[in-house]
């Protein structure tokens, strides 16, 4: 497929592309203790699909939206693409806001499920959320500092990857029904702006 063929194909199609024809190549990398991880196509790919099964099992449903409070890292296009590999439609909320704008973005989006970066984006979702009929679920990507919290509603990014692979794994087929090729005018991503 020619470079210029692409530009016709949704981001999770693209991405699927090079898994094919690059698959160990490096298409991200990310710093870890100080040193750059490097994660190749298939990984990308792969990663990105398994999380989107895992919010299949989590209950999102095609149209559903996926809110993501975080600083970029490579969880964020995970979840981004891995939302919609599903049909799902992602929400970026501003690491920097405070719980009452985060309460704002996450009741306008009307997201049933939230990843959040760490303990500090975490708590700022755990004050509003009582104010959040919409939500029934976080997803830590950092889980440090968490053992005294309820895992009532709350999982690690780690464990919904698997479950999404572990679904692929043992139940391929019906999996495979769960995931869509999105049209070029489908809502990939919603950005809300300061003003």
């Amino acid at each position: 497929m020619s470079t210029d063929a692409l530009k016709d194909l949704a981001l999770p199609q693209q991405l699927q592309h090079w898994a094919r024809t690059r698959p160990d190549q490096v298409a991200l990398r990310q710093k870890q203790h100080g040193i750059w991880q490097p994660v190749t196509w298939k990984q990308y790919a792969d990663r990105s699909r398994w999380f989107g099964l895992g919010l299949v099992q989590l209950g999102l449903k095609p149209g559903d939206k996926l809110a993501v409070l975080g600083e970029n890292c490579q969880e964020w296009v995970f979840a981004q693409i891995g939302a919609a590999f599903v049909g799902g439609v992602t929400a970026g909320v501003y690491p920097t806001s405070p719980a009452h704008e985060v309460e704002y973005l996450l009741e306008l989006s009307e997201a049933p499920v939230v990843v959040v970066e760490d303990q500090e984006q975490l708590d700022k979702v755990l004050d509003v959320r009582a104010r959040l009929p919409h939500l029934r679920t976080i997803v830590v990507i950092d889980p440090r500092g968490l053992r005294r919290y309820s895992r009532e509603g709350l999982h690690d990014f780690a464990d919904v990857m698997d479950s999404g692979r572990r679904f692929e794994a043992d139940r391929a087929q019906q999996a495979a029904a769960h995931l869509r090729t999105p049209a070029l005018d489908d809502i990939g991503l919603m950005v809300f702006t300061s003003g």
